[in-house]
């Protein structure tokens, strides 16, 4: 279930052809992104995921493409 946050948050889909493991997911992302503070990571559907972030300048690394 997906709870409403009013933090900075991404939406995040996994095109794959199978179900992608959420657990492998976060690992992924978490060993790309170097984040300042932590950030969540919620199951909000198939290969659909919520990325919560502490910091608002952490996304906005994140969107501009940085690691």
């Amino acid at each position: 279930m997906v709870v409403p946050s009013s933090k900075p948050t991404l939406i995040c889909s996994v095109w794959i052809g199978k179900i992608y493991n959420p657990d492998g997911f976060r690992a992924h992302m978490k060993s790309i992104w170097k984040t300042r503070k932590k950030f969540e990571i919620q199951v909000a559907g198939q290969n659909l995921f919520l990325i919560i972030f502490e910091l608002e300048e952490d996304l906005e690394l994140i969107l501009e493409g940085r690691p």
